[in-house]
């Protein structure tokens, strides 16, 4: 027999689990840049997965979004300040090496 999953029901489980939760969306100027982001942060997977749940997606016009949730408020600002590190260090690179034209 099937089991069917009631998304509702998933997503409350979620919450529940990750109570806290932060969102970002940061329009870069060129859309390879925001997928060049992505894939440099996406390599670095978060080191305690069953405390921290992360997406990172590239949306239309460069604008890349990633949101975050966990169990614990200061996990959040550790995770969320951790991804701010990488983020400007990824767009610093980017300007370096960049050929504008």
């Amino acid at each position: 027999q099937m089991e069917v999953t009631n998304a509702a029901a998933v997503a409350e489980e979620e919450e529940i689990r990750f109570p806290h939760s932060f969102e970002l969306e940061v329009k870069l100027p060129q859309e390879e840049w925001a997928s060049i982001v992505k894939g440099s942060l996406e390599v670095d997977k978060e080191l305690k997965p069953s405390l921290v749940a992360r997406v990172i997606t590239v949306k239309p016009g460069g604008v890349l979004h990633v949101s975050f949730a966990t169990g614990e408020a200061r996990m959040l600002r550790t995770v969320v300040s951790s991804f701010f590190d990488m983020l400007f260090l990824s767009l610093r690179t980017i300007e370096a090496f960049h050929t504008f034209t």
